[in-house]
């Protein structure tokens, strides 16, 4: 599919998320990390690329994964900022697709 996403660990403050979509052209997704015991009631991501102390790039996503099978601690929380290449509701469904 050819996006690129972004996570931004963050309290979610829409101008970081704002200043790094700026700054890198790529869709953002607001997360933080939980407590182990608390994955299985997040979405939980895979992180790949480092770009600064706190923006991963997005490999993967799994929908409430039980401890075990938890990529990481880092949830999303359901902050998102989309780049013009999600531009309606079927490229969204496609992405959450592809991510999952």
């Amino acid at each position: 599919m050819g996006l690129t996403i972004r996570i931004l660990l963050t309290s979610h403050s829409t101008k970081q998320m704002i200043e790094k979509y700026e700054l890198y052209g790529k869709s953002i997704i607001g997360c933080q990390e939980v407590a182990t015991e608390d994955v299985s009631k997040y979405g939980i991501a895979k992180l790949g690329d480092k770009f600064d102390e706190a923006t991963f790039q997005m490999l993967d996503f799994l929908e409430k994964p039980s401890i075990e099978d938890a990529p990481s601690r880092t949830a999303c929380l359901g902050r998102y900022l989309l780049s013009g290449k999600v531009s309606n509701v079927a490229s969204i469904s496609h992405l959450y697709y592809f991510l999952i």
